[in-house]
């Protein structure tokens, strides 16, 4: 059939590859739908990799200062797309892309605890934006300056490095969430079985 072929290029902007080295069999067939799919997908999966929000493009940028280069915001968050597509296309190339739900789901103690977890960070922020609010310092005597709920990866971090501080008491919290639901599910005469 004229409409298939058995190889495809996929590109977007200074990034090429095809469908081959991706590890389509060579010789098998491509429809024109399919290969729609597979450009449509590379071409998003590129594109989803260089979204910022518009704290993370100020941190492009204050990152970009701090390293000593003299760019304009735009100049800064260009490059940090730049530098993001380059690592999506890496991870493309290696088969290390995630799909779907992301992988295993994690142990419902673990799930629970990161959930506490992010809870005590957000309650955190809002304790810190009461006291800018209210004009209060620091014990150092710096003021409380208004922060935004961290969110991507920099609540990662925080969400990681408070459970690596309270970890056991976010544990028990856990533990105590989970029989607390077990109970309402028994009481409701719910088999669990």
């Amino acid at each position: 059939m004229t409409d298939e072929v058995d190889n495809i290029t996929l590109s977007y902007g200074d990034w090429q590859t095809d469908a081959q080295a991706l590890g389509w069999p060579s010789g098998i067939a491509i429809s024109k739908q399919l290969a729609y799919i597979m450009a449509n997908g590379f071409k998003q999966s590129m594109t989803d990799a260089s979204a910022m929000t518009k704290e993370q493009k100020a941190k492009a940028h204050a990152d970009a200062i701090a390293a000593g280069h003299d760019v304009t915001e735009a100049q800064a968050v260009e490059a940090k797309a730049h530098e993001q597509r380059a690592k999506r296309f890496a991870d493309i190339l290696a088969g290390t892309v995630g799909v779907g739900a992301g992988g295993p789901r994690l142990p419902q103690i673990d799930r629970v605890m990161r959930e506490i977890a992010e809870e005590q960070v957000a309650a955190a922020v809002r304790a810190n934006n009461d006291n800018a609010a209210k004009g209060l310092s620091k014990p150092n005597g710096v003021r409380y300056e208004v922060l935004s709920m961290p969110k991507g990866d920099n609540l990662k971090t925080l969400v990681e490095k408070r459970l690596s501080v309270a970890g056991d008491a976010i544990r028990l919290a856990a533990q105590s969430r989970i029989d607390a639901a077990n109970s309402a599910v028994l009481d409701l005469g719910i088999d669990l079985g």
